[in-house]
């Protein structure tokens, strides 16, 4: 395993052990806690993506060689790309890798892959004085090129920007920061998940 110093995906091996002390192992098996006692990690959900940590984060997933795989996987990337001045052909690129891989964690499945549309966060009260129509357009103009890339791989694709312009000005709809989502818009995202897992399911 690699023995790099720090960053995000620069040492898999803080989170994926390969090996577990004996002791370490019994002492996970017996310890027990309380629900009372768990309490909401104020880190999370992270609202900060280093574009380099994400690309050593890439990097290392392809170095180690990781085969695990899953049910199902949701992608939902583009916003920071919007947000940043990025062009369409870079996300189009950093998307069709990302696609690629989440349809290789998904077992070469594609139909089990769901791609989710990127929200508009040019409706929230962090963008006033910004220009609300440019970031709602450069959000189209990146959903076309997502909705096209993920239907002609044979992924499944959810369209969720509309509720976000929705609820966007709703403070029950977005956290403290005034920016990102709250479990009350999260939960319509993971409905409509939920009723594409179990169509899918039933193929």
């Amino acid at each position: 395993m690699s023995t790099r110093k720090g960053g995000l995906g620069r040492n898999l091996d803080s989170l994926i052990p390969t090996q577990i002390k004996s002791e370490d192992r019994v002492a996970a098996e017996r310890n027990e806690v309380s629900v009372e006692l768990i309490r909401p990690n104020p880190k999370q959900p992270r609202t900060v993506f280093d574009d380099d940590q994400l690309r050593e984060l890439a990097a290392s997933i392809r170095e180690h060689n990781i085969r695990e795989t899953f049910s199902f996987v949701t992608l939902l990337i583009g916003v920071n790309n919007q947000y940043r001045g990025r062009s369409i052909e870079n996300y189009k690129q950093e998307f069709l890798a990302l696609l690629n891989q989440s349809i290789a964690f998904a077992a070469n499945k594609a139909g089990h892959v769901i791609v989710l549309s990127i929200p508009d966060w040019g409706v929230t009260p962090f963008a006033d004085g910004r220009d609300r129509q440019k970031v709602a357009k450069e959000i189209d103009e990146f959903n076309a090129a997502c909705k096209e890339i993920a239907l002609a791989n044979k992924c499944q694709y959810i369209e969720i920007t509309e509720s976000t312009r929705h609820n966007g000005q709703n403070a029950e709809y977005i956290v403290a920061d005034k920016l990102h989502p709250s479990a009350k818009e999260y939960a319509i995202w993971a409905e409509r998940l939920a009723g594409v897992v179990a169509k899918t399911l039933k193929k």
